[in-house]
């Protein structure tokens, strides 16, 4: 029995000292998202003062596209169009970087509930022991810290979630101009 015993205590250390960095990483991320809802909002006045492209009516070369549109119409000015191979090449590239550009809001979507969830179970075990020795200080002081992590994560990954919600729809929006400027500019 003291081999179990002797587990249990290590899995608890263990425990223990998992709450630092888990602290550490929610305060983070909700720091990261409040520069992120920063960026968001920037982008979302910005692209409102984009108005939609009509390819019968707006000309490609004068018309105010979101800010990585302009770029892609900037390289694609810059460079040989007359290389099918490395406008495809460019194009795709391009693609993949605005893609690429959502990893990190589907990271936090998956990542800070599950944070939240370690910053509540952790505490909790302490928590309960002190139920058992009668400290109802460290059992209300835990259960704070418990509580907070579940709200904080849950917080994070949500926000983060309708975040990428919209900035999905424009990343789609931004592929499809730039597959249309490729067509129209490449003639």
């Amino acid at each position: 029995m003291e081999f179990f015993d002797g587990i249990k205590t290590f899995l608890f250390l263990v425990s223990s000292i998992l709450l630092y960095p888990v602290l550490l990483l929610l305060a983070l991320s909700a720091l990261w998202l409040i520069w992120e809802a920063g960026r968001f909002l920037g982008e979302w006045m910005e692209r409102s003062r984009c108005a939609g492209f009509v390819p019968q009516k707006d000309s490609v070369e004068t018309f105010r596209f979101p800010a990585p549109v302009r770029r892609y119409r900037e390289e694609l000015r810059n460079m040989d169009r007359k290389d099918e191979a490395a406008v495809m090449y460019r194009m795709r590239r391009t693609i993949a970087m605005r893609q690429k550009s959502l990893d990190r809001y589907r990271l936090m979507i998956r990542l800070d509930p599950a944070l939240g969830l370690l910053g509540t179970l952790i505490p909790m075990g302490s928590a309960l022991a002190g139920v058992s020795s009668g400290e109802l200080t460290e059992v209300s002081s835990e259960l704070v810290v418990a509580f907070t992590t579940t709200v904080v994560g849950l917080a994070v990954g949500s926000a983060a979630f309708l975040i990428y919600t919209v900035k999905r729809r424009w990343v789609a929006s931004d592929i499809r101009q730039m597959e249309y400027l490729t067509e129209v500019m490449t003639r």
